[in-house]
């Protein structure tokens, strides 16, 4: 009894989301991480929920659209792929969703604390693999950081992982009016990001959370404090034109967009001609040589490839789940529909599939649009309460 009073705590379900976080940060082998991520994260909660929280988890009409989505996929399957094997990890994302579901309340003075912690953590990886390969004598300044020794080896993820980290000490500081940390976090993201990991896909969304940050200034406060905002965005906006305008900038600029509008355009046509309603299924990997060569296993966009192998359907009830959960995070001024939105636009151009073992894509999608479906649930919860 006492374990499982354990296993419902608070300071347990918000360390394991913690240690399950830095899982990725410390471990190589990604099937250990899975592993850990059953075990300590959603095994308690298979153990611990009652059919109280489930019946009141279903009271919302976005969890069904989540439950759909998650059932078209089972049927694309059918089409292509194991039903069976997509079953279980459509019941361990679900299980994921009612994890977060169950955590406990997160006060703004524990939302700032998390926003530079998840900033830290990713920075800290960022360099101690720049450290150690400076010393190995596998990198110099100038080049790019390619090579990462845990679960997390893509320097495109690592960049995207530490503007979403941006994004959230944006939100904080605009929310706590705390404007040189936004701009020492905007200048540290722009040199990480286009200096060391050279990542291109960090612009947009790095972009999005300028315009969030200017909107959300001239919306919430008075004309004068709105130029102040603007002030302080404009040192990052002269780095980022420096760093463009350098010889690393030019290298960047120099991949283009590495093929990504005739990835989607096969992907799509490939799909048209597999049927659009279900898509090529789950399993029928779409394989693409580009005109130079180059091979193609994956679609680089999360919308793209949802429709390759779940069709118009299941792209849809993604779509939708997608935009009501972050119309209710702007609306309601949550910092998770700024995590969703910048893991979204991140996404568009080097996302895969989503419904899958544990990976990059649980951190920059469905955590934050799991937590704002928990945020919208008890919004409404607490509305038949005050009703009755």
């Amino acid at each position: 009894m006492l374990k499982i009073d354990f296993l419902n705590s608070h300071a347990y379900k918000f360390g394991a989301l913690c240690f399950w976080f830095l899982s990725y940060f410390l471990f190589t082998n990604s099937q250990y991480v899975i592993n850990l991520n059953y075990f300590f994260l959603l095994l308690p909660t298979l153990l611990t929920i009652r059919f109280a929280e489930l019946k009141d988890y279903s009271s919302h009409k976005i969890v069904w659209l989540l439950a759909a989505y998650l059932i078209t996929t089972i049927a694309a399957a059918f089409h292509s792929g194991s039903p069976s094997s997509q079953a279980v990890y459509c019941f361990v994302v679900f299980l994921f969703y009612l994890t977060i579901y169950r955590l406990p309340p997160i006060n703004n003075q524990q939302e700032n604390k998390l926003a530079w912690a998840w900033f830290s953590v990713v920075l800290l990886y960022a360099v101690y693999n720049l450290v150690i390969a400076w010393h190995a004598g596998t990198w110099h300044f100038g080049e790019r950081l390619g090579s990462f020794f845990a679960f997390i080896d893509n320097p495109i993820y690592v960049a995207d992982l530490l503007t979403i980290g941006l994004a959230m000490i944006s939100f904080n500081a605009l929310r706590n009016g705390k404007f040189a940390q936004l701009c020492v976090a905007h200048v540290i993201t722009l040199f990480m990001g286009l200096v060391i990991l050279q990542s291109r896909s960090m612009l947009p969304v790095w972009l999005v959370i300028c315009l969030l940050t200017l909107a959300t200034g001239l919306f919430q406060t008075r004309y004068s404090q709105s130029k102040r905002h603007l002030l302080w965005l404009t040192l990052p906006a002269i780095i980022l034109f420096y760093i463009l305008s350098s010889k690393t900038g030019s290298t960047i600029l120099a991949r283009a967009d590495s093929y990504r509008f005739e990835i989607w355009q096969a992907y799509i046509n490939q799909t048209i001609q597999c049927g659009v309603w279900l898509g090529c299924g789950i399993k029928d990997g779409i394989h693409y040589v580009t005109q130079n060569g180059n091979p193609i296993t994956h679609a680089h966009n999360i919308f793209v490839s949802n429709f390759a192998k779940t069709g118009l359907l299941g792209t849809f009830l993604l779509l939708s789940m997608l935009m009501s959960a972050i119309f209710y995070g702007l609306k309601k001024n949550h910092m998770a529909g700024w995590i969703l939105i910048a893991g979204t636009t991140a996404m568009l151009f080097d996302g895969s599939s989503l419904i899958k073992s544990p990976n990059e894509r649980w951190i920059l999608i469905h955590l934050p649009l799991a937590y704002l479906i928990k945020k919208m649930v008890e919004e409404k919860l607490d509305r038949v309460r005050e009703a009755n």
